[in-house]
């Protein structure tokens, strides 16, 4: 069964055409065109579910060379996290989006989530958007959501949550409404921000150009 792969930092893996190598991107909108398809002990990553990835010479991931079949390592971490093992060296991501086969060890940055589609489009929404926290009655910005390393997603500067429990959360809610839990026990309601405006005009076309423009 294929998947998508989060790293530690809470970007997801994907195909950099321009670089002709795999990257780990900022979630968005838009699905990755990377996956990988886990059977038993093994990994392969694929774009599109089709052509495979291999590890280059300067231990990057690409296309067109065949394929490389990854041992799976199970960190500490409970949870869907894997870590990604070929020739005694492990898949690394970075905060800039690096992705390479060439460490020794196995830490926060070799440590990956993997995550359906759903509970990605889950995830892509959270972020991607603004939300009104009633608690505070303030409106946090999507611009003000980031991955902070570790799996530790910041909301603002009001608080953090890991994306464990974040994925979960979202889970349970709608669209329209978030309860998050932080700091053992504190619950916070978050409410989609996306506020409608209204226009009217009646009598002269010049309203409708000033709207236009």
């Amino acid at each position: 069964m294929a998947f998508f792969l989060l790293s530690s930092w809470n970007t997801v893996l994907d195909f950099d055409e321009n670089n002709n190598s795999l990257v780990c991107r900022e979630i968005n909108n838009q699905l990755p065109s990377v996956t990988v398809e886990i059977k038993d002990t093994k990994a392969e990553i694929k774009i599109h579910n089709a052509e495979p990835i291999s590890v280059s010479e300067d231990m990057s991931l690409k296309p067109g060379m065949g394929s490389t079949i990854f041992d799976i390592k199970y960190p500490s971490r409970s949870g869907p996290y894997i870590s990604l093992m070929f020739h005694g060296l492990y898949m690394s991501a970075t905060s800039t989006g690096t992705v390479a086969v060439d460490k020794t060890r196995n830490f926060s940055w070799e440590t990956f989530r993997i995550i359906s589609q759903e509970d990605l489009n889950n995830l892509s929404h959270f972020l991607n958007n603004s939300w009104y926290i009633r608690s505070r009655k303030e409106i946090i910005s999507h611009h003000e959501i980031s991955g902070s390393g570790d799996f530790t997603i910041r909301i603002g500067n009001f608080f953090s949550t890991n994306t464990e429990d974040l994925i979960e959360a979202l889970e349970k809610s709608n669209p329209k409404e978030v309860i998050l839990f932080h700091d053992v026990w504190k619950t916070e309601f978050l409410d989609l921000f996306r506020p409608a405006v209204y226009y009217c005009s009646f009598g002269r076309p010049e309203g409708f150009e000033c709207l236009r423009a």
